[in-house]
């Protein structure tokens, strides 16, 4: 189904398996297709009620509890392997089809149905001429631009390969491009990759970029960041409520280990990680058990330290100079390190 420039799959499928009363959720830049999804389904798809949700999705990580009595439409996501394995881990029942997926929540279930922006034939083409000189490149792709990417690859001769998240990259590569709006994914595969080209092709702003000044100005960030957290005495831990990013048993074992190196380490527990709420703890430095970018992307916005969860060992040893950039992308799926 085609909502404005957006393919949504899987809602025919839906068709006398889902609940009558139904929340979409969805990123807010898409908040205006799920208004009128939320329309459609009613009027043809025998749906009696149906909302939407005003919240942010971050991710398949990030779906909500509805309304009683009500099932989640939730769109424009992939679910990556790893953050299945942690809502597993977090009780949460799983089948998956493809790209498509169902998730058994407490008295709900959650349709995870994929997205994609329909190329424009003149956007593909500017972005392809940018990319001269990278022809063959590898040409990664969050769900929402899976078309965008097949078409750029087609017109640089690559190969197209996702979809891949801000926390599940698992590619090596010496050329990389990233079709993505903003500079989120394609930090993730510099961050992966330190030492490749990487290129992001953004079919918003219509522009070809190199992402290595991003690159270097968040690392600058992320080294003064460890090296003040070395330093810290009270350290408090944010465990998010969020089924595809909390894991309270990796949260209980950082705050052991903080405790048995000397320091005051206590965890909150909260549903949505925000700048504000970290500048108004009393710490000295925070370690994020949520999504592990946020230690990292956020660090130009908060008044302290922040230290993803697999960072900490970094933080206990005082030391950083064997420091893999990778370890701010990784969620954990244990209470190791």
């Amino acid at each position: 189904m085609i909502v404005e420039n957006v393919l949504v799959e899987g809602i025919d499928e839906l068709r006398g398996i889902i609940n009558d009363r139904v929340m979409i959720e969805a990123p807010i830049g898409l908040n205006n297709i799920a208004v009128k999804l939320s329309k459609i389904i009613i009027e043809k798809y025998g749906v009696k009620e149906a909302v939407v949700s005003g919240r942010n999705a971050w991710g398949a990580c990030d779906i909500t509890t509805p309304p009683p009595g009500f099932d989640i439409i939730h769109i424009g996501h992939a679910l990556p392997p790893n953050i299945e394995s942690l809502m597993r881990i977090n009780g949460y029942v799983i089948e998956k089809n493809g790209e498509k997926a169902v998730i058994t929540g407490k008295g709900f279930k959650a349709y995870i149905l994929p997205a994609y922006y329909m190329p424009n034939d003149g956007v593909v083409e500017a972005l392809v001429k940018g990319l001269q000189g990278y022809e063959g490149s590898l040409v990664l792709y969050p769900i929402l631009y899976k078309l965008y990417a097949e078409s750029v690859a087609r017109g640089i001769r690559g190969a197209a390969v996702g979809p891949f998240t801000g926390c599940f990259m698992p590619i090596r590569a010496n050329r990389i491009v990233v079709v993505s709006g903003g500079y989120f994914y394609a930090l993730t595969a510099k961050l992966i990759n330190p030492g490749s080209r990487v290129m992001v092709a953004d079919p918003h702003r219509v522009v070809v970029e190199d992402v290595e000044s991003v690159y270097r100005r968040y690392i600058g960030l992320k080294v003064n960041s460890l090296l003040r957290a070395i330093d810290a005495r009270r350290i408090a831990i944010l465990l998010t409520s969020k089924p595809g990013q909390g894991n309270i048993n990796h949260a209980l074992s950082v705050k052991r280990r903080l405790q048995q190196s000397g320091r005051d380490a206590f965890i909150l527990y909260v549903d949505e990680v925000s700048a504000e709420a970290i500048n108004n703890i009393d710490a000295d430095a925070v370690v994020i058990e949520a999504c592990p970018r946020i230690a990292l992307d956020d660090l130009d916005r908060v008044n302290k330290p922040l230290i993803a969860p697999l960072e900490v060992n970094y933080i206990i040893n005082g030391k950083i100079s064997e420091y893999k950039a990778a370890a701010a992308t990784l969620i954990p799926l244990n209470s190791g390190y």
